[in-house]
């Protein structure tokens, strides 16, 4: 073999590494930025939790009268860029962060995917640690369990909602998306599973991610 000869099969195989350094190294690497249509940037940090990857977002809130920032680190079980495919009425961030309180309703008869659903959007609205917003939120059924009311939790539909009480009900439907009617926001999933992307579109939207 002659030395262009190889020259020429050393050079395939760098290439050949290369490429597969370029297609292995960003697995490796936790940290991604996402980019919405405004050109904002948002860092994250992929977090395995069990069998789970948390997309843990890096945000910063600055308060009416404030000077400084608030750093929040929010972790989510989708990432912005697989939720894309959920559309949100625009407009639609006020009908919630202006209340003085919320609810967060469902069936009580949707799984625990459902309830998770409703974890994701409490924590980010409600008064916790990831609280964002500091809204008081509470879970509630749209109907009694057993069509008995023994439990301690609220039954509450859209009709409760008004310029003071907000109230985010999780349904099920024909599509992945979220709306409005009147005072009532409007999560629907094609199925339980489908809830808790739709509910983290919904809390990407809340906080100007997406």
């Amino acid at each position: 073999m002659n030395n262009s000869r190889r020259i020429g099969i050393l050079v395939i195989i760098l290439i050949i590494i290369a490429i597969a350094l370029m297609l292995i190294i960003p697995t490796l690497n936790p940290k991604y930025i996402y980019t919405n249509d405004n050109g904002e940037s948002f860092e994250f940090v992929k977090s395995p939790v069990g069998d789970l990857t948390m997309h843990v977002l890096t945000t910063y809130v600055t308060y009416k009268g404030d000077i400084s920032d608030y750093q929040y680190t929010i972790p989510l079980r989708n990432g912005p860029k697989s939720l894309e495919d959920i559309s949100v009425v625009k407009g639609i961030n006020p009908v919630i962060l202006n209340k003085k309180y919320v609810y967060i309703t469902l069936n009580p008869d949707r799984n625990s995917q459902a309830v998770l659903a409703s974890i994701e959007i409490a924590k980010v609205i409600g008064t916790a640690d990831y609280g964002v917003f500091k809204i008081p939120t509470k879970g509630a059924f749209t109907h009694p369990v057993n069509n008995t009311n023994s439990t301690e939790t609220p039954i509450i539909t859209c009709k409760n909602a008004n310029k003071d009480i907000g109230v985010i009900e999780l349904r099920l439907g024909n599509e992945n998306k979220i709306y409005s009617n009147k005072e009532c926001v409007i999560l629907e999933a094609k199925d339980e599973e489908s809830l808790i992307r739709v509910a983290d579109r919904f809390v990407y939207n809340l906080l100007g991610v997406m």
